[in-house]
């Protein structure tokens, strides 16, 4: 309560950050008097961002060591990316893990059945049934039914004691009665049933609007309220909440309007998605296409220029005292997943009609700038800018009929990109200083500068420019910067410089995020961890230091060479980095422990180069020596020669598929070696190249392309 009530932002702080303040450190001070806990999690699938699941994942890795004397069971179901990060090493050897499947079906029916015999009494002190209802074949019935699933189980029993149909035993006699012919089906069965009770002779208009409701509830990327969600659909008041009043079995429908409806379990998504009744199957690309179509008529009749009514635009938005309530008044929840989500339903609908391009057309013509504002106003210009770029490349394959939409999208990119550091910190300075020193001739200043630069702006009497930088540049990055890096998700990329530094940049808006002090001479080398959780620098200055890529502080440094380290790459699990070194070095590193595994000391020069192969098996790096040489991470199989180069190797990579290597050298070549070095690893002799290309001017370091192959 203290840390909380500090004024400290940790609610919206990163979940690393979270869980060190809010417990782990709480729990240091307390340990040996705090009592054993277990903590759920539960349901870690549901989390519709994955990258929020790793985030967590990742977060709980970190500190597994140190959350003694707590116990956290963990439920989800199996995910592949749950799944992935959960067999890493940091969380394999703190976790075990019980797959339910794997649990004989008579220890989960025997649960199963205590649970139906434990329910059925509270449903009969709430109504007048028979004293021996229900009998003992009725619940074997259902037991068997569940066939090992307890959400078969919990919804029979919300079904039957539910208060809008106070008829409990002819809600379990339909149930008995239905048939199916597996658990899956059975369930499929099951909400069947309950949608047929909910609406049992349904017109086309509650067939159309039930539609209309639910499919906006299992598709929308934020829940929200029924008040709200009936803004956001165009509904009458009092709609959402009459019309799914029924449906409370399966969904959790809070009184009053304003708690957000969510899916009790995902299985009822899944069945609406999939569901062969033309009553209440739900198709996606229909309804995010309406769900789009919502989302760009409340952004156009609510979007107005300084939406806050804000008055001093010297004031940066944190400064604005009473902003919370600005924002929770002027930009409701439901105008709020307008301006946030539009993008993401149009990318999932793809196919854009007239309609659908005359609304936006609309959007992008009058009311982009607001928007702009409003993603000022909530902190999200970082998701604005990336939303439209993808939307304008959308929408450029579309053809000429979209053409002009897709120019002022990108014109507003460059927008934000131009102008990040003054509009995102003040929504004002959108009209006040952006907007007056636009280029005068592009059509995002032709349409919005002369009708909304407002009184007091900044003034340009002469030297305006009439088009866009011909590339986005970050400003002032190091001096000489030495070395780059994008994150995996491609949002974020990093780089290192003769100023010391390490710098973390935003891809779309090529704004600072952050800068990493430490290294006490210039940065050569930068990498990111395939999960986007750590980032690796290499430096003059000796060491390798590892970095919390979410909180950018160091966590580790790495010591042991002997001079400068030239290059670090990571292994394809994050857990180990390889180094190159002016010592002539080759150096293996355990990422967690912080300690060196193993030296590889066979190179005659300096290590300019060194990569990790993409199934994390074999190590390549590139020397002074003019050799490259392939290495076992183990340090078991002797190192192999690759001879062809004549002169210093300056680069080496693997590729996607781990069939090549490619290096590149002075000598103005660029060589290819085959899957054959792998099978030939244990062999002594030297190598020899498969294919050389020459150029007649020196390479710059060569990379393949992850998704093309090509060079």
């Amino acid at each position: 309560m203290t840390i909380l009530s500090s004024g400290y932002q940790i609610p919206h702080d990163n979940v690393s950050r979270q869980l060190k303040e809010l417990i782990v450190d709480p729990l240091a001070q307390v340990r040996g008097v705090f009592p054993p806990c277990v903590v759920v999690v539960d349901a870690l699938d549901e989390c519709k961002d994955p990258h929020s699941t790793s985030l967590i994942l990742s977060a709980l890795a970190d500190c597994a060591q140190h959350l003694y004397p707590l116990t956290l069971i963990m439920t989800s179901r199996p995910e592949h990316v749950i799944r992935a990060q959960f067999q890493e090493r940091r969380l394999s050897g703190a976790t075990d893990q019980l797959v339910l499947h794997d649990v004989p079906l008579g220890v989960v029916s025997r649960d199963i059945r205590c649970y139906l015999e434990a329910s059925f009494p509270r449903v009969k002190r709430s109504f007048m049934v028979p004293i021996d209802w229900p009998s003992r074949e009725a619940i074997e019935v259902l037991t068997q039914r569940s066939a090992g699933l307890f959400i078969y189980a919990a919804t029979v029993v919300r079904f039957i004691e539910d208060l809008r149909y106070s008829n409990p035993p002819e809600q379990l006699r339909r149930l008995i009665a239905s048939t199916a012919s597996s658990s899956t089906t059975l369930l499929d069965t099951l909400y069947n049933e309950i949608l047929t009770a909910a609406c049992p002779e349904p017109s086309q208009d509650l067939v159309d609007r039930l539609k209309t409701i639910l499919g906006s509830i299992v598709l929308i990327r934020s829940p929200l309220s029924a008040l709200n969600l009936e803004q956001l659909l165009g509904l009458e008041q009092y709609c959402v909440y009459n019309t799914l009043t029924s449906l409370r079995s399966v969904l959790s429908v809070p009184d009053g309007g304003d708690g957000a409806i969510r899916v009790i379990h995902p299985t009822f998504a899944e069945f609406l998605l999939d569901c062969k009744s033309p009553d209440f199957s739900i198709d996606q690309q229909t309804h995010h296409a309406h769900l789009l179509q919502c989302c760009l008529k409340v952004m156009t009749t609510n979007l107005r220029q300084n939406i806050c009514d804000l008055r001093d635009p010297s004031r940066l938005n944190n400064e604005v005292p009473d902003l919370a309530d600005r924002i929770s008044h002027s930009i409701p929840p439901y105008l709020q997943y307008a301006c946030l989500h539009w993008a993401a339903h149009l990318h999932v609908h793809e196919y854009l009609d007239d309609v659908l391009l005359r609304l936006l057309d609309e959007f992008v013509s009058k009311y982009l700038i607001f928007w702009v504002e409003v993603c000022s106003l909530l902190g999200r210009l970082n998701d604005a800018a990336k939303a439209l770029n993808d939307t304008q490349l959308l929408l450029r394959s579309i053809g000429p009929r979209a053409s002009e939409t897709a120019t002022l999208m990108s014109d507003c990119v460059r927008f934000i990109t131009m102008f990040f550091p003054s509009i995102s910190a003040s929504s004002l300075q959108i009209y006040h200083s952006a907007l007056p020193f636009a280029p005068m001739g592009t059509k995002l200043t032709i349409i919005y500068r002369d009708r909304l630069i407002t009184k007091g702006a900044v003034m340009v009497r002469r030297g305006e420019s009439k088009t866009w930088p011909r590339s986005g540049t970050t400003g002032s990055a190091h001096g000489y910067v030495l070395s780059l890096a994008f994150s995996p998700d491609g949002r974020s990329f990093i780089s290192g410089g003769d100023d010391r530094m390490v710098k973390l940049w935003n891809t779309d808006t090529h704004s600072h995020l952050a800068t990493l002090s430490g290294h006490t001479h210039s940065v050569t080398s930068v990498a990111w961890s395939h999960d986007g959780n750590l980032i690796a620098s290499g430096s003059w200055d000796k060491t390798i230091r590892i970095w919390d890529a979410r909180l950018g502080i160091a966590v580790r440094v790495l010591e042991g060479h002997m001079d400068g380290v030239l290059s670090v790459a990571f292994s394809p699990d994050g857990t180990t980095i390889v180094s190159g070194s002016f010592d002539h070095t080759v150096k293996v590193w355990d990422a967690k422990a912080g300690v060196c595994q193993l030296t590889l000391t066979d190179h005659m020069d300096w290590v300019r180069s060194v990569a990790f192969s993409h199934n994390g098996k074999y190590i390549a790096s590139g020397s002074y020596d003019c050799a490259v040489r392939l290495w076992d991470p183990l340090g078991i199989i002797p190192p192999r020669i690759l001879v062809g180069h004549s002169k210093v190797v300056s680069s080496v990579v693997f590729s996607p598929d781990g069939t090549r290597l490619l290096s590149g050298g002075d000598d103005n070549s660029l060589i290819v070696w085959v899957s054959t070095l792998v099978k030939s690893f244990a062999q002594s002799k030297p190598l020899m190249p498969y294919t050389t290309l020459h150029s007649p001017t020196t390479h710059q370091k060569p990379s393949l392309h992850p998704m093309t192959q090509s060079i």
